[in-house]
């Protein structure tokens, strides 16, 4: 069971009606938990969660336009999250976004209780006011290097590594995008491309297609344009 000295809030994103309204319930029926928003549309979701994170996000991963995994790409590591899907293959993704629990619909009240009972308070959930550090610190070989994010131009996918594209250097680093992605600000930088993360400061010109970072020209995702060119927009800078 949830921490009953503490209130959890919740938001819920799925896009099938009958489904979202049973977790509605489900989160009615339980002490301790405070429905705080539902969205049956990811991109809404998206735009509230950027400013008004929940303690815990019980999370779709099929559907239109921005999936599950694209969402919590987008917004971070700000929240707990549980996946809700139909398809159990997603599985071992979703642990890779180190989820609370992965539910498979239909999902019985009992078996909601077990996930949501996983967890931690929400008072220990919220994010500290401290400003992040100005660096990285990323395993290369043997080692950990310390990388300067102000030095960051960007970074790149290459199989089983990533790629930081520094002003100085190239430190590669066993780990993936999705992993590195997480530990990195938010507010910073921006998934451009199932292969790229661009630092928002270093961005010297932007169309439809590509992103130039200096003189380097990098493509612009399908599955990532929208999202993208809407925070621009959003920083009044397009």
């Amino acid at each position: 069971m949830p921490d009953m000295t503490h209130t959890t809030t919740i938001v819920i994103v799925d896009d099938e009606p009958l489904q979202h309204q049973v977790l509605a319930d489900y989160v009615a029926r339980t002490p301790g938990l405070l429905l705080q928003a539902a969205f049956t549309d990811p991109q809404e979701a998206l735009a509230f969660l950027r400013t008004q994170p929940a303690d815990l996000l019980l999370l779709d991963v099929q559907m239109p336009l921005l999936s599950g995994f694209q969402l919590l790409d987008l917004i971070g590591p700000r929240m707990q999250v549980i996946i809700t899907s139909a398809y159990p293959e997603f599985a071992l993704i979703g642990y890779e976004y180190n989820v609370v629990d992965y539910l498979l619909k239909p999902v019985s009240y009992e078996r909601f209780l077990k996930a949501v009972g996983k967890i931690k308070p929400a008072h220990s959930n919220r994010p500290s006011l401290a400003a992040p550090p100005g660096y990285l610190f990323v395993k290369s070989g043997f080692k950990l290097v310390k990388v300067a994010l102000d030095e960051v131009l960007y970074i790149e996918a290459m199989k089983d590594y990533a790629a930081i594209m520094t002003e100085g250097e190239k430190v590669m680093s066993l780990v993936s995008l999705n992993t590195l992605e997480k530990k990195l600000p938010g507010e910073r930088f921006v998934r451009i491309h199932k292969s790229y993360i661009v630092p928002l400061d270093k961005i010297r010109a932007i169309d439809k297609n590509s992103v130039w970072v200096g003189k380097l020209e990098l493509p612009i995702g399908s599955t990532y344009r929208d999202i993208f060119l809407q925070r621009i927009r959003e920083m009044g800078i397009e």
